[in-house]
């Protein structure tokens, strides 16, 4: 199998994982307010991590966006497989 045939299947793999992450994101988005308040937070506090993880996950997408278009999908791919280690 050539490299660039292996990398288009990391590719492929490497998005299904970054959809994955993206679903449990929102999910976790979606249920941090129950999480703060049973870890013993007060609610005004819990309020507060919901939002900044909401912020941080939206600021995260575009970065990643911005990233993407600078580099392409490949290079941005390739990137985030040596990152990761794989």
């Amino acid at each position: 199998m050539k490299i660039k045939q292996k990398f288009v299947m990391l590719a492929g793999v490497i998005g299904a994982v970054m959809i994955i992450i993206s679903v449990i994101s929102l999910g976790i988005t979606s249920i941090a307010n129950q999480i703060a308040l049973e870890a013993g937070a007060l609610p005004a506090i819990a309020v507060a991590i919901v939002g900044v993880f909401s912020i941080g996950n939206g600021v995260s997408r575009l970065l990643g966006g911005v990233v993407f278009d600078a580099l392409g999908t490949f290079r941005t791919i390739l990137g985030v497989a040596i990152c990761a280690g794989v």
